[in-house]
Formats: structure tokens, C-alpha cells, sequence
């Protein structure tokens, strides 16, 4: 009884965690748009700070965008190994049944 209880707590840190590393992607994509909103309005977009600032818009768009992919992602790979723990009873079991797949495919690549 124990053990699922700290079974459970360690799954709900570990997405608590992997959500909090998410907004640190989108946060940093969106301070790095403004910076480069910044660039472009106070240096003028023909300057080569503003270039820079072009630039750094790109960066941002695709640290926002690896971060809502990310968090896509994750929440599916939670939202399935939930699904097959109540299914199963205990979160130990689903998570070494994931790893014994990935040990598979790996032993199917080295032959």
C-alpha cells in the first residue's frame, strides 16, 4: 500500500517536473521575442541590429514551438502510462513494461 502511495508521488513529481521545463521553454521563446521585437523597433529594421533582432524572433519561434511540442508529448506519455496503471493496478508494472519494449527494439536493431 505504501509503496503505490510513493509510486504515485514520484509519477505526479516527475510530470509536475516535465511540465515545469516546458514553460521554461515557451518563457525563454517569448522573452527572446520580445528582445527581438525590441531590436527591430529601436534599432530599425534596415540596421544590422535589426537583422539581429529578425534573428533572434526565429529563435524564439522555435523555442515556443519545441515547447508546446514537448508538452504534447509528454502529456500523451503520462496520460497513457496513467491509463494502463489503474488498468493494471500498480504504476511499477507499466513503467517496466515500457522499458522492457524499448530493451526489445533495441535487442531487434543489434541483430
Amino acid at each position: 500500500m505504501e509503496e503505490d502511495i510513493r509510486d504515485q508521488l514520484a509519477l505526479e513529481r516527475t510530470r509536475l517536473a516535465s511540465e515545469r521545463t516546458d514553460l521554461a521553454y515557451i518563457r525563454t521563446g517569448m522573452s527572446l521575442a520580445l528582445a527581438g521585437l525590441f531590436f527591430v523597433g529601436y534599432f530599425g529594421q534596415d540596421s544590422f541590429l535589426g537583422y539581429v533582432g529578425f534573428m533572434t524572433i526565429l529563435v524564439a519561434v522555435v523555442f515556443t514551438s519545441y515547447g508546446f511540442y514537448h508538452h504534447r508529448k509528454a502529456s500523451a506519455f503520462f496520460q497513457r502510462l496513467l491509463s494502463s496503471a489503474r488498468r493494471n493496478g500498480r504504476i511499477v508494472l507499466a513503467l517496466r513494461h515500457r522499458k522492457s519494449k524499448k530493451k526489445e527494439e533495441t535487442d531487434k536493431k543489434d541483430e
